[in-house]
């Protein structure tokens, strides 16, 4: 006999429907199955909950670590653009002084453009550099000259293609370069460089190749505004490292910086 046949019974003997009777533990069952499964899935879902809350955790502790990381790297970056403009600065000022060395060793060396290689042969270039300093400069002080020779050049071929001609050019005059004992009788020369006008000849100063740039420029620079007519005459300077262009206006008397 099974437990329900039992039950039944009993419900008989007290007049209540066997199947209402019968209804009530089923229903109870069903709820407490319900409510299990209930707790089931609330225990999934508290369990889910506290993985999401685990998971948002980390992913915020990833994103400060990213943020710190990204901060690091902004510090070194930042630090080593100041480290690399410091080297660029003492890299610029290193320049600076090697280049003032240099003008400084070149200061005593004159450089003269124009001078005629059809000179007496049995007179030396360097009597001919003297000659040309006494009687054309009228610089009666005795000057010593410790170096004095030629520097190289090239012959310049010009193609006229206009008239479909090609000539050869004669190989320009190859300048002269002097060394005298020191910088004041260079200085003595070139106060009496005005003296050589209209005479092909030119003397200046030994630049380095960095500023001698500068002066061909400036040279190149006079050269156009005296054929436009904007100057009547132009010089060009140079003290320490420093080279600049100076220019007379139609008119004026007064030297202007033309590069400024």
């Amino acid at each position: 006999v099974s437990f329900n046949d039992v039950l039944k019974k009993k419900k008989l003997c007290s007049g209540i429907s066997p199947n209402y009777i019968m209804n009530i533990p089923v229903s109870q069952v069903k709820f407490d199955q319900a409510n299990e499964l209930q707790n089931e899935k609330l225990d999934r879902l508290l369990s889910k909950q506290g993985d999401l809350i685990t998971a948002v955790n980390n992913l915020s502790s990833e994103i400060q670590e990213l943020k710190n990381e990204a901060l690091e790297r902004d510090r070194k970056i930042a630090e080593l653009e100041r480290s690399l403009e410091e080297q660029k600065q003492k890299n610029s000022l290193l320049e600076r002084q090697m280049l003032l060395i240099e003008v400084k060793e070149r200061s005593s060396n004159l450089i003269i453009h124009g001078l005629p290689t059809d000179i007496n042969p049995n007179q030396s270039l360097e009597a001919h550099v003297k000659d040309l300093l006494k009687n054309t400069l009228k610089i009666e002080s005795s000057l010593s000259i410790n170096k004095c020779y030629r520097l190289g050049g090239k012959t310049v071929n010009i193609t006229n293609r206009r008239r479909n001609q090609s000539q050869t050019r004669k190989p320009a005059v190859n300048p002269v370069l002097i060394r005298l004992r020191n910088e004041a009788e260079a200085y003595l020369v070139m106060q009496n460089v005005s003296k050589l006008k209209g005479s092909g000849i030119r003397i200046c100063t030994d630049l380095p190749p960095a500023l001698n740039t500068l002066r061909t420029g400036f040279l190149t620079k006079a050269k156009e505004m005296k054929e436009s007519g904007m100057i009547i005459a132009s010089r060009v300077k140079n003290k320490g490292t420093h080279v600049w262009l100076e220019i007379k206006k139609n008119g004026s008397v007064i030297w202007e910086r033309a590069d400024q």
